[in-house]
């Protein structure tokens, strides 16, 4: 099994392009989908030849979905337990 990255991912047109890659092929949960145009995924395959498509780490994959991770948005519950902080900052003096 491989760490695939593939650049250029959605076309002008709107479309995705996975560069010749089997998508039935892609392991299912691994993919990563950053703000860059790109996708990442574990891959069963052979890895088509192609400037767009790369063969990456495991160190690199695990970067990658740390930086995502980073950025991503709090969850409901989080929102929550941080309002319920700051009521509690205001009303009790931070007790």
């Amino acid at each position: 099994m491989k760490i695939v990255k593939v650049s250029n991912l959605i076309q002008p047109n709107g479309t995705t392009d996975y560069k010749g890659l089997d998508l039935e092929k892609i392991v299912p949960g691994s993919q990563l989908y950053p703000d860059d145009n790109t996708a990442y995924f574990f891959y069963t395959g052979n890895v088509v030849e192609h400037v767009d498509v790369t063969v990456i780490t495991e160190e690199e994959y695990n970067a990658k979905k740390k930086e995502i991770k980073s950025k991503a948005p709090l969850s409901y519950d989080e929102r929550l337990e941080l309002i319920q902080k700051a009521i509690d900052d205001l009303v009790l003096g931070g007790m």
